[in-house]
């Protein structure tokens, strides 16, 4: 699966894993990821994952940019995200 985010904080992304995927082998991302600015200065990240429907330490990347970043692409990721960011806010409750 071809993951595309937008990440709008260089600091958050800088200290995320998905600045350094290899150190987290459970991501499953297949090689190192593209990266480039946009135009007006956001981080534009993509990469291919192994995973279909993303997992565990692939959304708990995510989850760390928080607010600071927005997947593009594919639509049924984000809304799989969104799930797993209510089940996550239940457990903590």
């Amino acid at each position: 699966m071809r993951i595309i985010l937008k990440i709008f904080s260089h600091t958050k992304y800088n200290n995320s894993p998905l600045a350094h995927p290899e150190m987290i082998p459970g991501l499953a991302i297949d090689g190192p990821p593209y990266v480039t600015l946009s135009g007006d200065g956001e981080i534009i990240w993509a990469a291919s994952s192994r995973q279909e429907e993303g997992g565990e330490e692939l959304f708990e990347a995510f989850y760390y940019l928080g607010s600071d970043a927005l997947i593009l692409f594919p639509e049924s990721l984000g809304d799989a995200y969104k799930n797993y960011c209510l089940r996550k806010s239940e457990r903590v409750c």
